[in-house]
Parts: C-alpha cells; structure tokens; sequence
C-alpha cells in the first residue's frame, strides 16, 4: 500500500514536468520532420518506430549539416584516437612539485579510457551529439557491469526524458518513461514485485509486447554519508509500473547516473536550445522553396506545349524526333515559363550557406577549402581560432556531461577498486580531484592562452637579447619549459622531476670538468713532450717525486 502512494506521489509530481514540457516537443516535432528524420515521434505511446519520417524532406543540406557538426565535435574533442582529458588534483602545486601524485595521476588515466575504450561511449556520443546538436537538449545514461569489469551508455530519446533543475541551474531531477517488454520487466526487477499481469503476459505469448515504466532520479533528501544503504546515496532512484501505479524497485546512486547537455539554455527555462532551433526557419524555407522549385526544373526541362488539334499524337516530342506539317502558322510552340527559375535557385543557396553557418561547416572544413598550402603556423592559428569560437559549446558540454560522466566514471571505478591506492600527500590536501580536457580544440584553446604569452614574449625579446644577452637573466626557463610542454599536452612522465634534472646536470657538469682536464693534460704534452712519457728510473723527475712523497709522510 506504502508504494502505491509512493506511486501516485510520483506521477502527480511528472505529470507538472509534462505540462511544462509541452511547448518545446512542439519545436523538437518540427526539428525532427525538417532536419533529423531518423529520430521517431515524440507521442510515448505511438513513437512510429521503424517508419519512415521524411515526407517534409526537399533537401539534404540540413541533415548533412548536423552530420557533420557531430561528426568534427566529436573528432577535435572525443576521438578514440588520443587521450582527451586527465585526471588532476585541485590544487597545481601538487601535481607540479610531486611526481606520485602525478604518475598515480597517469595511472588513473590509462585505467579510466581503457574503461571507456572497451565501452560503447564513442558510438553512443555521436547519437548524443546530433540529439544536441539538433533539439538543443541531450540524455545519456551511464551504468556499469561489475563483473564484466565494464561500463556501458545509453543516449535516450528526447521523448523518454523530463528534467528540473535546482537554484544553481543544474539538472538533479530526471523522469524518464519509456518503454519495456514484459520479458525484460521479469528479467530486470524479478516477479516478486510485478503486477501479476504483467507476469501472465511474460510467461505467455505476449511477453514481447511493451508496457511504460517511469524512472525517477530525484536528490536524496535523507542523504548520510555514513550509512552503506540507500540511505548513504546522493540521489533517490524509484521505476514505477506506469500502468499499474506500484514502485517496483527502490534504491539510489552515488552519483547522478544520466548526464543532461543543454547546449545553449534560456535563464528561464530547463531544456536546451541549439543550431537546429536557429536554423529551424531557414530549414523549413530551403524545404519549401526546393518543393517549388523541382516543378520549375521540370517545366525547363519538359516545358509544355501548345499544339493544334488535328496534330494530336503526330507530334514527334522527344530526341531526334521530326514533326512535319504543311501550313506555316499551325506549328506547335513553347508556352511561356516563368524567367525567375535561377533566381530561386539563388535564394535556395542562400538558405544553404544560412544553415551550414549554424553548424559551423565552415570552421570544420577550414583545412579541406583553404586556397593554398598552409604552413605549420597558419594550421595551428586556424585551429586556435576555431577553438576560441567553439569555446561556449564545448564549455557547455564540458559542464554538462563530461565533468559528470568522469564524476561517475572515476566512483564507479573507485568503488569496484580498480584505481590504484592514491598517495597519502594527495589525501592528506582533501583529494579533490578536477579533470582537464586535452583535445585537439581544448589544446588548442590551452595553447593560444597559455603557451602564446610565452612564444609572443620570447619573438618581441629575441631583437633584445641580441643586444644585451644578460636580459635572459629574468627569467627562470625550466619553469618556461614545462609549462609550455604541458600547454601542449606533453605527458607528465616524460617531464623530469626537479631532483633528477639536478642529478642530471650535477652529471654532465662532472663529465665537462673531466673532459677540460684531459684537454689541458693534452696541451701539457705537446709543450713539454717529456711529460707524456713514462718516469724512468734514477731520473731527476722520478727523485723529486720520491722526496716529495717522503716529506708529505
């Protein structure tokens, strides 16, 4: 009975989300007819899988767009092919003066993308991706196997998601109905809790067939840190059996398990807008002018005719075709078209160049359209730019995602003890921990904002030092170094600690010393030959030493 009210509290709660959603599924409706086909309907209950949804569809432009904005996103920030973000503490001093915090650092990292790797997370994030890229808002799903020692992501329809935010306008409440086969119902939360119809259903032919389940993730306002139960959980999670009102599973998480991108947001509203709501007009307009225009290319290239009536079906209308008639002024003529075909063919670019704007297909065809051969400088500038204008997205999708997905990532990790024992300086400061993004775009921004001071600063001396050499002296270069090595994403186990860069100078300092000396013993012996020769005996030189050596007793 406990959980029935639970379930009604529950519903009566998604069902204010539901109204305050309504007017964007209006837009995401329009979004997905004229821009992202392959995305099913928004109705819960008729989504229209498997069906085909793009009769509003006139050109391709739009769709290729998106395409490849998500494909560049994910390729300068998320590839597979290189190490995008690091684990690091809090506080610099700490990873800079302590080489085990930062080797235990590295460490993390290997373990953490070889996680990732094994994953499905690259395939899931291009869905993820177009789903932002276009609606503006979207929902990724993180769980994990832990005896398959794996994680796994699930971006989720649009359709399936309500969300609210707290004063600090992050997202900490997610509902989320979907569908679920009877089958899959017994084999996720058992029978014991299932209505017995639902049990029928799955035991009989229709355990394929489908019923809603709701999954609330809500803060937990009983959170204790110091319990191990549901209770020692941030966040409350309940599935409710939509249909039948009764919770069916109750427990928690210790972190938010869905990761929510708004990639642009309005103060005063909880879901996201993006390109797609930007180029939505320009989209509709190219569809609809492309619709129009089709029927002009067929009246240039089949324009209709007027001929009379005694020719009818003697008229040879096609290649090579020959017509013969006898009075001059009963031959078939062209009837007149409408001259403005290239104008709209001209208005039907414009609205192309509109929407690829939107997606910045200029910026990630930047390299493939340049004029000329670019050097090495003009590439890296390029870059930099095109990093600078991403900025807000990516710090969006920075804020939005991926800080989570490591927040849950690295507890998951952590609480399965797949991490190696951190160092006892790192928790003796508190163990606060950050990531720090390493893409080629978030590279590029470090680049341009860290190591540039530095380039810039060491062109404008350079003229000076020629001058005046002793000007060099102000500064301290092995910090120079390294904090331009590390703006560039040099790994920290190939920088040297400062004790070994002391060991190594103390070294080739020794060896220079020993390398003046045998110089000098050599120029010893071309002034004086003698004394590159063997002492012999009963010499003056032999007697000396010998008396020397008595005295020295």
């Amino acid at each position: 009975m406990g959980n029935d009210k639970v379930a009604d509290d529950l519903k009566e709660e998604f069902a204010q989300l539901v109204d305050y959603r309504r007017n964007f599924e209006e837009v995401w409706t329009e979004i997905q007819q004229n821009l992202i086909p392959r995305r099913t309907g928004f109705e819960v209950d008729v989504p229209d899988k498997g069906k085909r949804h793009d009769d509003k569809i006139y050109d391709g432009t739009p769709t290729s767009a998106l395409n490849l904005w998500a494909q560049g996103t994910q390729g300068y920030l998320l590839s597979p092919s290189f190490k995008w973000a690091q684990i690091r503490p809090v506080y610099e001093d700490l990873i800079k003066r302590n080489r085990d915090v930062r080797l235990w650092s590295q460490r993390s990292d290997a373990i953490i993308f070889s996680l990732l790797g094994r994953s499905n997370f690259y395939k899931e994030m291009h869905e993820y991706l177009l789903d932002g890229g276009s609606f503006g808002t979207a929902t990724m799903y993180i769980y994990e196997d832990i005896a398959g020692r794996r994680l796994w992501f699930s971006v989720r329809h649009p359709r399936e998601i309500y969300i609210a935010e707290n004063d600090d306008g992050i997202i900490d409440t997610i509902f989320r109905l979907f569908e679920m086969s009877y089958r899959n119902m017994i084999t996720s939360f058992g029978g014991d809790d299932l209505h017995k119809d639902i049990r029928k259903r799955a035991e009989g032919s229709e355990k394929y067939e489908t019923s809603l389940v709701l999954h609330v993730v809500k803060p937990n306002e009983k959170f204790d840190p110091d319990k191990a139960d549901a209770a020692g959980k941030k966040f409350s999670s309940w599935y409710v059996d939509y249909a039948n009102d009764v919770v069916i599973r109750k427990g928690g998480f210790h972190e938010n398990p869905y990761g929510v991108w708004r990639m642009a947001k309005n103060s005063d509203e909880y879901y996201g807008r993006g390109p797609g709501w930007d180029a939505l007009a320009d989209c509709k307009s190219l569809h609809q002018f492309t619709k129009t225009n089709i029927t002009g290319a067929e009246m240039f290239a089949n324009p209709a005719l007027d001929i009379p009536d005694e020719r009818r079906g003697l008229v040879m209308y096609r290649p090579g075709g020959r017509s013969y008639y006898e009075e001059t002024d009963r031959q078939v003529r062209l009837l007149p078209t409408t001259p403005g075909y290239h104008i709209a063919m001209d208005r039907e670019d414009q609205k192309r160049t509109a929407i690829e704007r939107a997606y910045m297909v200029p910026f990630f065809l930047m390299m493939a359209n340049a004029e000329k051969e670019m050097t090495a400088t003009e590439i890296r500038n390029r870059l930099e730019e095109k990093a600078i204008v991403l900025g807000p997205m990516i710090t969006g999708l920075n804020h939005d995602l991926l800080d989570p997905l490591f927040d849950r990532i690295f507890g998951i990790a952590y609480r399965a003890g797949w991490l190696p024992p951190a160092p006892p300086i790192l928790l003796q400061a508190g163990g606060e921990l950050e990531i720090d993004y390493m893409g080629p775009l978030s590279q590029a921004q470090r680049r341009h904002f860290q190591s540039e001071p530095y380039r810039a600063s060491l062109v404008d001396l350079a003229g000076v030092a020629q001058f005046s050499p002793t000007v060099t002296d102000n500064f301290n270069w092995d910090f120079v170094a390294k904090e331009v090595a590390r703006a560039n994403g040099w790994a920290e186990e190939g920088i040297h600690s400062d004790r070994v860069v002391a060991e190594v100078r103390q070294l080739r300092q020794q060896m220079q010393q020993q390398q003046q000396q045998q110089e000098q013993l050599e120029t010893l012996g071309k002034a004086a030959p003698g004394l590159n020769e063997p002492v012999k005996e009963d010499s003056m030189l032999r007697n000396i030493g010998e008396a020397a050596g008595a005295a020295g007793r």
